[in-house]
């Protein structure tokens, strides 16, 4: 990034890699694709995508990957879809789940991630399984309105394989029937382990 820009949205294709450096801004929709992966080491990412109904700031999908290892990202998502991770995908309702959401490694930096209604702060849309969240430093700030979890799944998905090693960490549930940390309303927490870091969660 040099200087600011502003972007629509970008969208990976199968197996494709975007990295993000430099001291600039960018303002606009990242979405991973199906394999893609998205690197952030610097900058200033501003993804906002709360005027469109299930769709995430940043999207990180089935088998996709964000790794954040500095700068500072803001992502609002859509209703139904997490600030960073999944959205609701066509087929799934109450008790009918699927796996959402690929692999998000933050390892440094200053993230603050809100999910739309339903959706999770970092992690998976409405009736949607997390993926695996990584989180081994950096300031993490993770946020659902309510039915979500703050990091984890959004309303009826479990919240899948999160790993905390280092970091500040708050995770919260701002409304109803959701975890801080783990899984969003009427599912499962599953695998969380919790080794570091200074964490405040509330649900």
């Amino acid at each position: 990034l040099n200087g600011d820009g502003r972007i629509g949205k970008i969208t990976l294709g199968a197996g494709s890699s975007l990295m993000i450096q430099g001291e600039g801004s960018l303002t606009g929709l990242l979405d991973a694709g199906d394999s893609g992966t998205i690197t952030i080491n610097s900058g200033t990412i501003t993804a906002d995508a709360r005027t469109s109904n299930n769709t995430a700031g940043i999207r990180i999908a089935n088998n996709s990957t964000l790794n954040i290892n500095g700068g500072t990202v803001e992502a609002k998502g859509g209703s139904d879809a997490a600030g960073i991770g999944g959205i609701k995908e066509e087929g799934v309702s109450v008790g009918v789940t699927r796996n959402n959401g690929g692999t998000i490694n933050i390892n440094g930096g200053t993230v603050k991630a809100t999910g739309g209604s339903m959706g999770a702060g970092i992690g998976s849309g409405r009736y949607m399984i997390n993926g695996t969240i990584n989180i081994t430093g950096g300031e993490v700030e993770a946020t659902s309105p309510n039915y979500g979890a703050g990091i984890g799944g959004g309303s009826g998905g479990a919240g899948g394989v999160i790993n905390i090693s280092g970091g500040t960490i708050k995770a919260l549930n701002t409304g109803q029937a959701g975890a801080g940390i783990g899984s969003g309303s009427k599912a499962e927490g599953e695998f969380i382990t919790i080794t570091g870091g200074t964490i405040e969660a509330s649900g």
